[in-house]
């Protein structure tokens, strides 16, 4: 579901995907930085989240990001 959702952001037009989580979700965390999510500082006013991480959508030519394939 992750990389459906990446990929519609792609597809989309999207440049960046941003998501904030708890860092007690740790088995979440390692998902997300396995497909490319970055730590960034954090861009919300969540009460809860500590953790906030940041995808590059780039296009498969240009540098940085991921390009990740529908399956």
């Amino acid at each position: 579901m992750l990389i459906y959702a990446i990929n519609q952001a792609k597809k989309h037009g999207y440049k960046e995907m941003f998501l904030d989580s708890l860092s007690t979700s740790t088995k979440a965390i390692a998902l997300y930085r396995k497909v490319g999510f970055n730590d960034t500082e954090k861009y919300n006013l969540s009460f809860y989240s500590d953790v906030f991480m940041v995808l590059g959508l780039y296009n498969s030519e240009s540098k940085g990001g991921i390009d990740i394939c529908p399956r």
